[in-house]
């Protein structure tokens, strides 16, 4: 075969690609649309005989990657390598009148209007890659791994045995929805503070002492980060464009975030999302209205061996070996007293060095031209440092909402928290948060319609731009140290070409009154219900048409009776009713959550009882 010119191929696939998108064969010879040969032929019947004539010759182009289950796939030399058409929506093509028969294209599915900096690549058997341009290839769960781009076109070479495979990306273009997060972390006190700093470790967000942070946006890092104990947080930047609350999501999933639990292994953490980093709203979870759930609390640390924080550097420093307590403050509701407290953490001894995080590794610039690692000034709200001064120890002070952490079980924390179900290994496809259980694949999906103000109250967000991640709970497990949750990654949610629809929203009456939801703010998937009734006690019935899952605070109801916080609910199979009982100047919340059999988002209606 003849050996063309780099400028010769680039023309010839400019020429490609420029009748690819003339007139009526835009959609028809755009790459998204030939999963085969046959089907890409099938598409232009009906056009004159010209086009079908030029398609032709077009066709002749494309070698023969098979489309299967949302991959993208093809088999050289005794490898098969795939990418995804579903989630990043790219796949491969050849162009062997251009090329040898071992080199491939990626092409973006849309219009050539998007290539992303992070994609997923299966590649089996594992094999050696190298990439050109500051690209790069790693395993993350084999045959799985991640691509991550630089900023020019990249050549990756995959090699096993006498095998050699080039497949070309071009530059990323039109990924405005992706930021450079973690834009933040600061791990609780806890084991991994410190720990393997400037060598990747789950301590450190960044990947050594010359490189940038890990490539958690759109991309999952076999090293995470780990938070600590509570209150220990990573933010994540998605950019201008940010998230959208988009009504095109299945089951109204917009991120999905990916910790390291498996079953029998979760660490629930809190999360929060923010439009312009200042006004912050809580995801409200299936836990956040239990009576248990503590809406402002504080935790408070202070530096057992404040002489680790005159160290220059980043280091491990020296392990306090002595019962530490930290104080605490627990203000349960908006207007609840502020109950004070403490908490004991217990060393364990596979990690010997101090755990409160020490000055050199989070609050001072370790990289030209960015802000430490804290990034105090945009935590603020959520973090108050002190650091040391003469012999007055530093001090950390870390807040949030805390869930009662009632065991390990991914059953109890069943939406609206991170690190509680695996990944899987399909990053960026939802599953639903409903259904799911302690072993459902998939990561943790967020929907932004879960989101609320420090009252409690849904607020209607069209889209984010900033994720706030923490450890949502307080719970020392020793010998094995404290209940810390990890990040790995945060995904924005692709989502399908049509919107998905919305669950009927539910009312309540009490056999004189029937009360509906109002739309907060225009939304068409939250409502809130006020309710005034005299002190005591009042039964309402529930209505809900067409669901297959109803939620109150964040409990399923099933054929039974349960019992949510001061509330009593009853299903017969058939009725669903409420008992609520109220006294003098009470206040009660009841969310309720329908969600249909499908990829429906669910409808959520908040209901707040008080006294007339």
């Amino acid at each position: 075969m003849r050996k063309i010119s780099k400028e010769e191929k680039t023309m010839k696939l400019n020429l490609f690609k420029s009748k690819v998108l003339t007139g009526a064969l835009a959609l028809a010879m755009t790459v998204a649309m030939v999963p085969s040969m046959a089907m890409a032929e099938d598409a232009v019947k009906g056009t004159s005989p010209e086009l079908q004539s030029e398609l032709s010759l077009q066709l002749t182009a494309l070698g023969e990657p098979v489309i299967n289950n949302g991959w993208s796939t093809f088999q050289y030399g005794g490898v098969s390598v795939s990418i995804s058409t579903d989630v990043e929506k790219i796949q491969f093509v050849q162009y062997p009148a251009v090329e040898g028969e071992n080199e491939y294209h990626i092409v973006d599915n849309t219009n050539f209007t998007y290539f992303p900096k992070h994609f997923s690549m299966k590649i089996s058997p594992q094999s050696e890659v190298t990439a050109t341009n500051g690209a790069s290839f790693q395993y993350y769960n084999a045959p799985y791994g991640v691509v991550t781009m630089g900023t020019e076109p990249a050549d990756f070479t995959i090699t096993n045995g006498n095998t050699t495979i080039v497949v070309h990306c071009p530059a990323p273009y039109g990924e405005a929805t992706v930021g450079t997060g973690p834009v933040a972390y600061l791990p609780g006190y806890g084991q991994f503070a410190n720990e393997g700093v400037n060598q990747g470790g789950w301590g450190d967000a960044y990947t050594n002492d010359t490189a940038g942070r890990k490539a958690m946006m759109n991309a999952i890092s076999p090293t995470g980060i780990s938070l600590g104990s509570f209150g220990g947080y990573a933010i994540f930047d998605f950019g201008e464009n940010g998230v959208a609350n988009d009504p095109k999501n299945k089951y109204g999933v917009d991120f999905i975030v990916y910790g390291n639990a498996f079953v029998g292994n979760a660490e629930p953490g809190g999360i929060q999302v923010s439009q312009d980093g200042t006004t912050w709203y809580n995801i409200a979870g299936s836990r956040h209205y239990a009576n248990s759930t503590v809406w402002d609390y504080t935790v408070t640390h202070t530096n057992k061996v404040p002489t680790d924080d005159d160290i220059e550097g980043t280091r491990e420093g020296k392990p306090f070996t002595g019962e530490y307590k930290a104080a605490t403050k627990s203000k349960a509701r908006p207007n609840s007293a502020v109950i004070p407290g403490e908490y004991q953490i217990k060393y364990n001894t596979w990690h010997e060095h101090n755990w409160f995080p020490l000055y050199g590794n989070y609050f001072k610039i370790r990289k030209a031209g960015e802000l430490p690692l804290a990034n105090l000034s945009l935590a603020e709200q959520f973090a108050t440092y002190t650091p040391k001064t003469g012999d007055a120890a530093s001090k950390l002070e870390l807040k949030g909402t805390k869930i009662d952490f009632t065991s390990m079980s991914g059953n109890d924390y069943t939406f609206g928290y991170c690190d509680v179900h695996p990944n899987g290994n399909t990053p960026g496809v939802a599953s639903n948060p409903y259904t799911a259980v302690a072993g459902t694949a998939g990561g943790d999906g967020i929907d932004i319609s879960w989101a609320v103000n420090a009252d409690g109250e849904p607020v209607n967000l069209d889209n984010i731009r900033y994720v706030r991640i923490y450890t949502g709970v307080m719970k020392d497990n020793p010998p094995f140290g404290e209940t810390s949750t990890e990040v790995c990654g945060v995904y924005n949610v692709n989502p399908q070409a049509t919107a998905v629809g919305v669950a009927y929203q539910s009312s309540l009456s009490d056999g004189e009154n029937t009360y509906e939801p109002v739309s907060v703010d225009g939304s068409n998937t939250q409502g809130m219900t006020l309710i005034q009734q005299e002190p005591g006690t009042m039964v309402y019935n529930i209505a809900a048409e067409d669901v297959a899952d109803l939620y109150l605070n964040g409990i399923k109801v099933e054929e039974n009776e349960v019992r949510i916080g001061n509330m009593i609910a009853r299903f017969d199979g058939k009725n669903l009713t409420v008992e609520v009982s109220l006294g003098e100047n009470d206040t009660q919340y009841l969310q309720i959550i329908t969600q249909p059999n499908g990829d429906e988002e669910a409808y959520i209606n908040l209901v707040k009882f008080t006294i007339n």
